[in-house]
């Protein structure tokens, strides 16, 4: 794990790097995501999860699907093996990345489903974490 881009109102998230590398599929891959993610400085058990490709950083923070809305889970989600996923969904761009967001920060839409929010403040994304493959 780096740090690459300092947290900066101007300048948006700090972008980490996890180291994935090692892992031999995507079960040891997640565990390595979670490992490193455990010991990113902002990490807490709370924390919201969105998977999403790292090349649209600066452009969208939303679904392309659904302006407005980021679909995120909780950190058990990230261990199961099914679609809603972030880890896995971030697996199907060329380079991946998982938003990391502030529960507090962000309102569930629970008309669209489980995992629809907004962001009730632009500083509800507070990191990005970058996949190192």
């Amino acid at each position: 794990m780096t740090l690459e881009q300092g947290r900066n109102a101007e300048r948006g998230p700090s972008i980490y790097i996890a180291d994935v590398s090692k892992g031999w599929d995507t079960v040891s891959q997640t565990e390595l995501f979670i490992k490193a993610l455990r010991k990113m400085p902002f990490y807490r058990a709370s924390l919201l999860y969105s998977g999403f490709d790292a090349d649209g950083i600066g452009k969208s923070w939303h679904s392309a699907e659904d302006p407005g809305v980021i679909y995120c889970t909780d950190e058990h989600n990230l261990t199961l093996e099914h679609a809603d996923n972030p880890f896995q969904y971030a697996l199907a761009y060329k380079n991946p990345a998982i938003g990391v967001y502030d529960p507090d920060k962000m309102e569930p839409l629970p008309s669209r489903n489980e995992f629809a929010h907004t962001m009730k403040d632009p500083s509800a994304l507070i990191a990005i974490v970058r996949l190192k493959f």
